[in-house]
């Protein structure tokens, strides 16, 4: 079946179930899908929908008890609400179709108006029209346009060369079930969708904040190691100091230091600047007069014997025990 038999068919069935009944109400369930209902409410509603991939209008038996404000059909409302209608037709053999209202006004004048609905995939529109001179539309296309659509204009038909393509009417039948059924999850989604950017706004936030923290805890234990290794060689630095050898890379040397017990620092120190980094790490926790009497040590040992690390004289007990 072609895409333009399939339209007839299912408009040619709303016209049959709907025709010379009353426009009740018209409900804007998202930013592109109406329902209009009829006096005959028991029979279901006519879902329009302009979504970009597959327009179409079709019959819904769906109770919605929700609505959306859309300033199109605001103004609309008054000129075709309570109307009866006259047909439903599908216009030149193309993917428009016409809504013919008949409006009775409060001093019993009888106007008729067009709702014509354009089911362009992307560009897709519905505009309001009385003896074709259109009224109002949901999408504007100024002058400049191929085919202008303005108020107080005249309605004109496409002209250019319409495609008709093949269709699985199966599959389109599935597609609209699924899209209808799935309307009021898409009715939320627009109603909460700037409550949903702010959470997830503060999602992010508190994301980072805990980031930070733990970066934070982490440098935290990473400065307690300093710390105890700092404290402990406050406790034993004077035990040590006055011991007349020390060992450098295995070799022993006359010296006023000498320390048997070895420790893994948090870092490697081979020479002055890499010490004062760790110097530096240590003040913050306040070590410092303990590290510059260990500074000024190793600057006091001849270049041809300075340690590869602090951790060569340093003592303190760690994982690995005495060496």
């Amino acid at each position: 079946m072609n895409s333009q038999n399939y339209l007839s068919k299912h408009i040619e069935n709303l016209d049959k179930i709907f025709k010379n009944t009353y426009l009740n109400h018209i409900h804007i369930l998202t930013n592109c899908d109406f329902e209009l209902t009829f006096s005959k409410s028991s029979l279901g509603g006519i879902i329009i929908s302009l979504n970009n991939d597959k327009p179409f209008i079709e019959l819904t038996k769906e109770k919605y008890l929700f609505t959306n404000q859309n300033s199109f059909f605001a103004r609309i409302k008054q000129k075709i609400l309570n109307s009866k209608l006259l047909s439903i037709e599908v216009i030149n053999n193309d993917n428009i179709v016409c809504f013919s209202f008949l409006k009775t006004t409060d001093t019993y004048d009888k106007i008729i108006y067009k709702l014509y609905v354009e089911l362009f995939k992307n560009n897709s529109n519905i505009i309001l029209t009385s003896n074709e001179i259109i009224i109002d539309t949901i999408h504007l296309k100024g002058f400049e346009t191929k085919r202008p659509i303005m108020p107080q204009t005249k309605y004109l038909l496409p002209t250019n060369e319409r495609t008709v393509k093949e269709i699985d009417d199966e599959k389109m039948d599935q597609f609209i079930s699924n899209y209808i059924s799935n309307i009021e999850t898409k009715y939320l989604d627009n109603k909460y969708s700037v409550l949903k950017k702010s959470i997830k706004s503060k999602i992010k936030s508190l994301n980072n904040k805990i980031e930070k923290v733990s970066n934070d805890k982490n440098e935290a234990i990473k400065n307690l190691e300093y710390r105890n290794v700092g404290d402990y060689l406050l406790t034993n630095y004077e035990d040590n100091k006055y011991l007349n050898k020390y060992e450098i890379d295995g070799t022993v040397n006359n010296s006023r230091l000498s320390f048997n017990l070895r420790i893994n620092l948090p870092v490697a120190i081979s020479n002055s600047s890499a010490i004062s980094s760790f110097l530096l790490k240590i003040k913050l926790i306040g070590m410092t007069v303990l590290l510059v009497d260990i500074l000024l040590i190793c600057e006091s040992i001849i270049p041809s014997q300075y340690p590869k690390s602090v951790a060569h004289f340093i003592p303190c007990v760690n994982d690995v025990g005495i060496r």
